[in-house]
């Protein structure tokens, strides 16, 4: 047994990401927002868009291919195939920050997904995963109240130390936790949130920010 200590900062993800992105080589997985996509796009919602719109170039990638269909359709032309647990992502470009967001709870295998991209991750590449959060006062909550309100495709959830032990495994360290909670614009929702900037381990997403561990 260990005692991990949960040293966490809580951010507001779309704007993180944004930053993190300005004027970078990005890849960016599960592009499409797949099966949400043709309403976030009509609704000026979708990620891949914004990350995009700072990015240097920013090239998506996903495994939904009517998802894709649908985001070329509307003029987002910038996101491909790939099923990243069977194939290595393009490398004509060297991306300066690969962001792996919501996707690895849907695997079967992340550890082959980390191998491939750890193939096209240079020193300086910075990968950003995130995941639902098993500490999430939210689940604790509900598994009180006798049920579980999960998405029906997710296979797992991550805490800190399992999350850092899968990435580690495979050759990514994490250089600093984050925490983050989906958008909601009820009121109550927002004002439980703030609890989240005293006690950012609870929080229902967890995020990394990793670099190949040398």
């Amino acid at each position: 047994m260990i005692k991990f200590k949960l040293e966490t900062k809580f951010v507001n993800r779309e704007k993180f990401l944004s930053a993190m992105c300005q004027n970078k080589m990005v890849l960016h997985l599960g592009a499409t927002a797949s099966p949400k996509t043709e309403q976030s796009i009509r609704s000026n919602k979708l990620l891949h868009a914004k990350l995009t719109s700072v990015a240097k170039k920013c090239v998506g990638l996903d495994i939904d291919k009517k998802a894709i269909e649908i985001a070329k359709k509307s003029g987002i032309t910038n996101i491909y195939f790939c099923d990243i647990e069977k194939s290595t992502p393009p490398t004509k470009d060297t991306y300066e920050l690969i962001i792996a967001g919501e996707i690895f709870e849907h695997l079967n295998n992340p550890g082959l997904a980390l191998k491939q991209l750890k193939k096209i991750a240079s020193k300086k590449t910075k990968l950003i995963i995130s995941v639902p959060n098993s500490n999430s006062i939210k689940n604790i909550a509900r598994a009180f109240l006798g049920y579980e309100l999960i998405h029906p495709d997710h296979l797992l959830h991550h805490s800190h130390h399992t999350l850092k032990a899968l990435l580690s495994r495979h050759g990514f360290k994490i250089e600093y936790f984050f925490s983050y909670t989906n958008n909601n614009r009820k009121i109550a929702t927002r004002i439980f949130n703030q609890t989240f900037n005293l006690f950012p381990q609870l929080a229902e997403g967890l995020g990394a920010v990793c670099s190949i561990n040398d």
